[in-house]
């Protein structure tokens, strides 16, 4: 059945975990286990069974909390579960594009839940009884409603992906992303994007939301420009808080990447459009229908180096009849950058307080003069007494020291980044 497998994969070599999460296009960090968890397994982490793929929450050995299953056929759940069903709030993502958000118990909608068919482009209050939708997914009855609205104005910090050749030595190539791009979201499907667009008709012209993994971004936006996209937003699958990889469309050889079809030829991809990734956080934002504006603003405060930050503007609207007037994207520019700002703001406060702050106890105060550092002097003190003596020059030293605060901290907004992949 497409929901019932509870058994993970036995591999008769289980490989290596790097090339196992590169084999699946899985994003980096937490676990993957080929097996079943051992009973105290816990926290974020990824495991593929005999039917599909869980990643998100686990407790006691089985998947509890808040995760995200896919099974065969393009079918998907982002939600919460418990002992790995379904249970709670969540969205059921059917093979054909349509969804389905309600409360779960067991595996089974439990009242009213709100459904979206997407050849009709409208949506439904549905019932579906107390079945499964794995027996039956037509509900028993249901009847037309009015679009969810977005009630207030939202933004939120996204990255850039870079073009480049994965062989060759990484420069941050970001001209595909010049103009940013206007337009409703629309969820591809299947939502991974490793194969041609079933939907490429609703996409042609709007902004493709798609699913982090199973193939390169790459792969994804070759499918979404052949379907005539004028934006690609990438939505990751983890529960990082922080961005920490810059992600490359390659623009070499397509084979050194990924697979294609037997017989077909593909030519060296071409990026024509803007392509970001939002942190799996975002998710909440992307309705399927809203209009939204996707920015990029080269050297934004916090920002890493060869990294480009971008933002995705929503307004209040009714996502049937929704419009963003000039005036409105300036105000959202606006707020944007004074929320980076005051974020920069924080930081440097934030660091401020550890570096001027005294030895707690006589043990820390000697391992600070272990350090080099002279009891009762301040971190911040001895630092700046080490640059005065390297630089002569008062008014460089002040600026190497400022420098260093602001650009050796990290940001609330990016993690320190490895290598792109």
């Amino acid at each position: 059945g497409l929901f019932g497998g509870t058994k993970a994969v036995e591999p008769k070599m289980k490989p290596k975990k790097m090339q196992m999460e590169i084999e699946l296009g899985l994003p980096r960090g937490g676990n993957f286990l080929d097996g079943m968890p051992p009973k105290d397994f816990a926290g974020w982490n990824r495991v593929r069974f005999t039917n599909g793929e869980y990643e998100g929450e686990f407790v006691d050995g089985k998947p509890n909390g808040y995760g995200r299953l896919m099974w065969e056929k393009g079918v998907n759940y982002h939600g919460e579960v418990k002992d790995q069903l379904m249970h709670g709030q969540g969205t059921f993502f059917f093979g054909d594009g349509n969804t389905l958000a309600a409360t779960f118990a067991d595996h089974r909608p439990v009242g009213e839940g709100l459904l979206y068919r997407r050849e009709q482009a409208r949506y439904f209050k549905a019932w579906f009884g107390d079945k499964k939708l794995s027996e039956d997914p037509t509900p028993i009855r249901e009847e037309p409603t009015e679009p969810p609205a977005i009630v207030e104005d939202a933004q939120f910090t996204i990255t850039a992906c870079s073009q480049g050749d994965m062989h060759g030595k990484f420069i941050g190539n970001y001209k595909h992303c010049k103009y940013g791009c206007d337009g409703k979201l629309v969820w591809a499907v299947p939502m991974r994007a490793a194969e041609p667009l079933h939907n490429a008709a609703q996409v042609s012209g709007n902004i493709c939301v798609v699913q982090r993994g199973t193939c390169s971004f790459g792969k994804k936006l070759r499918y979404a420009q052949q379907a005539g996209a004028v934006g690609m937003l990438v939505i990751g699958t983890d529960n990082l808080g922080k961005y920490d990889a810059i992600f490359q469309l390659h623009t070499g050889n397509p084979y050194d990447d990924d697979t294609w079809p037997e017989g077909e030829v593909m030519d060296v991809l071409e990026p024509r459009i803007p392509a970001g990734y939002s942190l799996g956080k975002h998710e909440k934002f992307l309705k399927e229908g809203a209009y939204i504006r996707m920015r990029f603003f080269p050297g934004a405060p916090g920002t890493p180096t060869d990294w480009l930050l971008g933002c995705c503007f929503l307004h209040k609207q009714s996502i049937v009849n929704s419009h963003l007037t000039e005036e409105e994207s300036v105000e959202l520019l606006a707020n944007f950058l004074q929320s980076r700002k005051d974020e920069r703001k924080a930081e440097a406060e934030e660091l401020l307080a550890r570096l001027t702050r005294q030895p707690a106890s006589a043990a820390e105060a000697k391992l600070w003069e272990q350090e080099g550092l002279v009891n009762g002097t301040s971190v911040l003190e001895t630092l700046k007494q080490r640059i005065s003596t390297a630089t002569p020059d008062a008014e460089l030293s002040e600026k190497l020291f400022e420098d260093w605060v602001l650009g050796s901290t990290g940001s609330m907004t990016f993690a320190n980044p490895p290598p792109p992949p």
